[in-house]
């Protein structure tokens, strides 16, 4: 079964070009503008493997996402991050609970790799 991927980032562009990428490979996607909107499809669809979100953002950083499905006592979806800010180290990142942490603009092929590791994996 393909992994299915919750892309989170408030600027459209970002969310679409992320997405275009998955679907070219062969992985399903869907969207939200913030942490706040991506918690809430979490909670409708068990389905979502993985969460690439952008760190700041308005209505819910990746921060406070990974912070609210570790409150709900959710080890998946497995979460990446990706910023274009320094706010927070890679180390920081990985020990709140993200699965990996990309400056952007993300290498599209390592996450790729990555999700495809990780769901063979699990």
């Amino acid at each position: 079964m393909k992994p299915l991927v919750l892309v989170v980032d408030d600027e459209i562009g970002v969310r679409e070009a992320i997405s275009m990428f998955l679907e070219i490979e062969g992985i399903n996607s869907i969207l939200a503008k913030s942490g706040s909107e991506a918690i809430k499809l979490i909670q409708e669809n068990s389905a979502i493997n993985f969460v690439i979100s952008d760190v700041r953002m308005p209505n819910g950083d990746g921060i406070f996402l990974i912070k609210e499905l570790r409150k709900m006592n959710k080890i998946k979806p497995y979460i990446i991050l990706i910023s274009g800010q320094a706010d927070i180290s890679r180390d920081e990142a990985i020990l709140l609970g993200a699965q990996e942490m990309f400056i952007k603009p993300p290498n599209m092929d390592k996450i790729i790799s990555l999700i495809y590791n990780i769901h063979q994996d699990s």
